[in-house]
């Protein structure tokens, strides 16, 4: 009986050491797998091109959204998570470096950063983020109520459109549209221009229902609004959905933006921000995903590989003449300070 007890002690404890041994390997093995945190836009990447990274990389990708530079800044100042890779327009980028919030990119761990179109980027020793998606904007109408000769700016001063016309809620976009139609750069740290822009959006803003960068996709294809001040990365999607929606480039010159991948001072995955990177812009990715997004990904062999009427489209490939009269919206330093008073002046006027 005891010989039988001992034993039965000894074959419970080499059972519990084995179970234990095997959570403990199970736990490891879950551990080592890293999850790579990205802070970006909504609806920026093909979810299956994501599972497919996830599958290469062995590691899982954690993805939170933002809907504003600022509402991103801000997050990053106050919260506790270490994103790897984040999504800040160009003209934001000089801000987070001034301040340290981002790193350099090893461009020896960016092969495919050789495919990019020279005129969206060219490599520097010190380039803190890569380009992702060109955006530009303009005007959209519906072309069964609205009939424009000479396409301009000036079009938001139309008083029959009164209630029906919308501009985007973005300080840097509605501005420049204004400083645009006055002849200045979307870029003036001239104060007295800027304000004068001002008054111009404000004598605007009467004919207007709203300021609006969300809504206005589903106003215009449903025929709430007749016109509006669009991004072409939205406006490519609802006039696939409403073919009487046309898309124009004012004569003054249209304003060009470009989404941009960063990666922060704090991540923890650097390595796997890199391959994340340089996984979506390797061509085939990059036309997966400009199909997804029905947006310019700056990749010149996926331009190749697209259709003829993808390749056509004004709205990612701009006419000459209208490329030359854009401006890249840049960062301003201190001097946004005019723009930000400005704006909140129309905004409350």
């Amino acid at each position: 009986m005891t010989f039988s007890f001992k034993c039965l002690l000894k074959l419970c404890a080499v059972s519990l050491f084995t179970i234990i041994g095997l959570f403990g390997l199970s736990t490891c093995s879950s551990s080592t797998k890293p999850t790579l945190y990205i802070f970006t836009w909504s609806d920026l990447f093909k979810p299956e091109l994501i599972k497919q990274f996830e599958n290469e990389f062995n590691c899982t990708v954690a993805i939170d959204t933002f809907d504003s530079n600022e509402s991103m800044y801000a997050k990053l100042k106050l919260s506790s998570v270490n994103y790897d890779l984040i999504m800040p327009s160009n003209y934001y980028v000089s801000i987070l470096q001034n301040q340290n919030m981002i790193q350099q990119i090893n461009p020896r761990k960016i092969p495919n950063a050789r495919n990019y179109d020279s005129r969206y980027f060219k490599f520097t020793p010190d380039v803190a983020a890569l380009p992702y998606i060109v955006t530009f904007s303009g005007i959209a109408y519906r072309t069964d109520r609205v009939k424009i000769e000479d396409p301009s700016w000036g079009v938001f001063s139309r008083n029959d459109l009164k209630g029906r016309m919308t501009m985007l809620n973005d300080c840097r976009e509605a501005l420049g549209a204004a400083l645009k139609y006055r002849g200045h750069s979307i870029n003036s740290r001239q104060k007295e221009v800027v304000e004068s822009a001002g008054e111009l959006l404000l004598s605007w803003k009467k004919n207007l229902a709203k300021f609006e960068s969300e809504q206005y996709k589903n106003g215009l294809s449903n025929g709430e609004f007749l016109l509006v001040q669009g991004y072409s990365i939205d406006i490519t999607q609802v006039v696939a959905e409403t073919p009487e929606v046309s898309f124009v480039y004012p004569k003054e010159g249209a304003i060009m933006s470009i989404d941009c991948m960063a990666i922060p001072t704090n991540a923890k995955n650097v390595q796997l921000a890199h391959d994340f990177i340089n996984f979506m812009i390797e061509p085939l990715a990059a036309l997966e995903n400009m199909k997804f997004t029905n947006s310019l990904i700056p990749i010149r062999i996926a331009y190749e590989m697209l259709d003829n009427t993808s390749r056509d489209n004004p709205l990612l490939f701009p006419p000459e003449e209208d490329f030359e009269r854009m401006e890249l919206i840049e960062d301003l330093q201190g001097d946004i300070q005019i723009y930000y008073k400005v704006w909140d002046r129309v905004k409350s006027g």
